[in-house]
């Protein structure tokens, strides 16, 4: 190897290391603001809504139990990867219905796909300082008449870090 090859290694390896702490401390610190973006649009669509609010933290993820109108709720944000799914479902209310809003539509089924190559787009995107913005998934256990379909989800579509 010659010695103008080593030295563009060396240079590049030291700009990596300038450059990729600050971005991804940046990147830790614009999650926790969107996940707090997150946990306050989730607090007021239930409020508006008239349902009585308990919310705590656990785990880097907020848990809001909302009860009225006949309806138990429990609201988490879920990871876009899904690696929380699995714990989500255990946690969930015995005998409750699991269902998952992301874009503002109601899934069954945790959206992983389409969420992990969005959740990877917008990071790239905030990497580069383009956007701020973040499409949550948002995971929705509910016992008794709650009619989550119904709900206005379309307000929790997307988010941004302010």
């Amino acid at each position: 190897m010659n010695s103008s090859r080593m030295l563009s290694f060396g240079a590049l390896g030291i700009a990596l290391l300038i450059t990729v702490p600050p971005k991804v401390s940046d990147y830790e610190a614009l999650q926790i603001r969107l996940d707090h973006a997150v946990e306050e649009a989730s607090t007021a669509l239930l409020e508006r809504r008239d349902f009585e609010l308990k919310v705590e933290n656990r785990s880097g993820y907020f848990e809001i139990d909302a009860h009225g109108h006949d309806c138990q709720l429990q609201i988490r944000n879920a990871a876009a990867e899904g690696y929380n799914a699995d714990e989500i479902k255990r946690e969930a209310p015995k005998g409750a219905q699991l269902a998952f809003a992301y874009r503002g539509r109601v899934w069954m089924n945790h959206p992983t796909l389409q969420a992990a190559i969005s959740h990877l787009w917008s990071r790239l995107k905030w990497q580069l300082g383009v956007d701020n913005k973040w499409f949550p998934v948002i995971a929705i256990a509910a016992v008794g008449a709650c009619g989550i379909e119904t709900l206005p989800w379309g307000q929790l579509a997307s988010v941004r870090a302010n």
